[in-house]
C-alpha cells in the first residue's frame, strides 16, 4: 500500500479513534468529579428539622455502596432508626433526598457548604419547612448484633440479638410484636436503647412476617404467647445471657402477650406492659370508634349508628351469623363520613374475621391477677383504646390480687395510644413520644436489673 493510501486509510481511523479516547478522557473525568462530590457529603451529620418554632432532632448517615450514593435517618424522638432515604441525589452543592411514603414522604432540598447541609423540606410533601445538619464524628455501636432463629413447633421466628460489648452474662428484655404485620424493625429503636445501656435485647418479625413463617392474621394470642414463651427459652439456653434477668416488654396487643406468657412463666423476670387495654379486643375497638367519632365532632345518632355497625361485625366473626344484617348495613353506611372509622370488612370471606374470631374474647384482667414479679404499666392519658382511669384502678387491683409488692403505673399527660404526645388544637408540633416517656421507662429498667460495666 502506498504512503498516500495509507493516509487516506488512517485518517478516519484515527479520528474516529481520537474522538473515542477524548469521550472516554470526558467520561472519566465525569466519574471522578461525581464520586469527589459524593466523597464530601459521605459521613454522620446531626441537626434538626424545624417548622413554626418546635424543633425535632435527627441524624442522617450517608455513604457509597457500589458506587451510588445511600443513606439513612434516625429521629430519636418518634422512635426512628436507620429510616431508608430515597431519590437521593447529589450535584454539588445541591442535594435531594426524601423519606419513603410509608415514613411521612418528606422532601428535602438543601445545599452543602463544608461541614454543614442546610434547606427547605416538605412535610408529608406539602407542608413548609426547614432543616440544618452538622458533620461530626460517627459514633461507634457499643453492642454487637446476630441473627437468630428459634421454634415454636413447626414455625420458625427470625429475629435480631442485640449484645452489648461489655463483658457478660448480660440481662435482657424481649421486645415483643404489637398488632398487625409487625416485623422486628418496629421495635429495634428500643433495642438499640436499651443495648447502649447494657441490657442485651431480642427482637423478632411475627409470624408471616420478616424472614419468620407462619401466618399472624391465622395466629390466636395462645400461639402467640407461645412464641414468646420460645424466644424466653432460646434466651435461657446462651452463655451470655443471664437466666435469672429475662425480661419482656409489649406495647398493644404486644401488651398483652407479655401478660400472658408472664402469669404462665416463671423464667420471666419483670414485665413492661405498654398501652395495655382492660377491655376485650372487640369492646376496645367499639370504644375507640364511640371515642374519636365524639371526639371529632359526630352526632350521637351517627355514633350509635356506628358503634352498632361495630357490634354486628363482630357478632359475625364470634358466631358467623348474621351476615346479610351486617352486609345491608355496611352497603349503606359505606356513603357516610364516619365509614371510614370502622375498619369494615366488605366480604364475608375477608381474613380478618377469622383474625378476631381467634382473639374477640381474650379478657386481659385475669393474667394481670398471676403476675408477681416487678410490673412497669404505661398508659397515655389521651389512649382512645381504653378507659385509662378505669384501666388504672382495673390493674392496681388485680396486682394487688396478685400480692405483686413492685408494681408501677404510670400515665403520661397529653399522650395518645402510642405514646406520642398530641398537640393543643391548631398547634403545629413534630409527632414525638411525650415528654419522659423514654426516660422513666429506661430508668425502670436499670433499676430492675445489675448491668455489666
Amino acid at each position: 500500500m502506498s504512503s498516500s493510501a495509507k493516509r487516506k486509510f488512517f485518517s478516519p481511523v484515527m479520528k474516529k479513534l481520537g474522538m473515542l479516547v477524548g469521550l472516554a478522557l470526558l467520561l472519566c473525568s465525569f466519574r471522578t468529579t461525581t464520586h469527589a462530590d459524593q466523597n464530601s457529603i459521605v459521613g454522620h451529620w446531626q441537626g434538626a428539622l424545624l417548622r413554626e418554632g418546635d424543633e425535632l432532632k435527627v441524624t442522617a448517615d450517608f455513604k457509597i455502596e457500589a458506587w451510588n450514593l445511600k443513606g439513612t435517618i434516625d429521629s430519636p424522638a418518634t422512635g426512628g432508626l436507620g429510616i431508608p432515604l430515597i431519590k437521593i441525589s447529589f450535584e454539588s452543592p445541591r442535594v435531594h433526598f426524601e423519606l419513603p411514603p410509608a415514613a411521612g414522604g418528606f422532601i428535602f432540598d438543601g445545599e452543602v457548604k463544608g461541614d454543614t447541609i442546610a434547606g427547605n423540606l416538605k412535610v408529608f410533601g406539602r407542608l413548609p419547612a426547614t432543616f440544618a445538619l452538622k458533620r461530626t464524628p460517627t459514633q461507634p455501636i457499643a453492642y454487637k448484633q446476630e441473627e437468630v432463629h428459634f421454634q415454636n413447633g413447626a414455625t420458625t421466628l427470625a429475629g435480631t440479638l442485640m449484645i452489648p460489648a461489655t463483658e457478660g452474662p448480660h440481662p435482657v428484655i424481649l421486645l415483643l410484636p404489637s398488632s398487625g404485620p409487625a416485623t422486628r424493625d418496629s421495635s429495634r429503636f428500643l433495642a438499640d436503647r436499651f443495648a447502649r445501656l447494657g441490657v442485651a435485647a431480642l427482637i423478632f418479625d411475627k409470624q408471616g412476617t420478616g424472614g419468620s413463617t407462619g401466618d399472624w392474621l391465622g395466629a390466636s394470642f395462645e400461639e402467640l404467647t407461645e412464641d414468646a414463651l420460645a424466644a424466653t427459652r432460646f434466651l435461657r439456653g446462651r452463655r451470655d445471657i443471664k437466666a435469672s434477668q429475662i425480661g419482656l416488654r409489649g406495647q398493644s396487643q404486644g401488651a398483652r402477650i407479655a401478660a400472658m406468657a408472664a402469669s404462665r412463666s416463671k423464667d420471666i423476670a419483670f414485665v413492661m406492659l405498654v398501652a395495655a387495654g382492660s377491655l376485650r379486643p372487640d369492646q376496645q375497638e367499639e370504644r375507640r370508634v364511640e371515642y374519636e367519632m365524639r371526639r371529632d365532632g359526630f352526632s350521637e345518632a351517627e355514633i350509635a349508628e356506628a358503634v352498632a355497625l361495630m357490634k354486628s361485625k363482630f357478632h359475625f366473626a364470634r358466631t358467623g351469623e348474621g351476615w346479610e344484617k351486617y352486609e345491608a348495613t355496611t352497603q349503606k353506611a359505606q356513603d357516610k363520613t364516619y365509614f371510614s372509622y370502622l375498619n369494615a370488612p366488605l366480604s364475608r370471606n375477608d381474613p380478618s374475621f377469622r383474625f378476631w374470631h381467634l382473639i374477640n374474647d381474650y379478657d386481659p384482667v385475669p393474667y394481670w391477677a398471676k403476675i408477681s414479679r416487678p410490673v412497669l404499666a404505661i398508659l397515655g392519658e389521651l389512649d382512645t383504646n381504653t378507659p385509662v382511669s378505669e384501666t388504672v384502678t382495673i390493674m392496681e387491683q388485680s396486682f394487688k390480687k396478685a400480692k405483686n409488692s413492685d408494681f408501677t403505673g404510670r400515665v403520661f399527660s397529653k399522650a395518645e395510644h402510642t405514646l406520642f404526645g398530641r398537640p393543643e388544637r391548631g398547634q403545629w408540633r413534630w409527632a414525638r413520644f411525650a415528654d419522659g416517656y423514654l426516660d422513666a421507662m429506661t430508668a425502670w429498667l436499670l433499676k430492675h436489673v445489675n448491668v455489666s460495666t
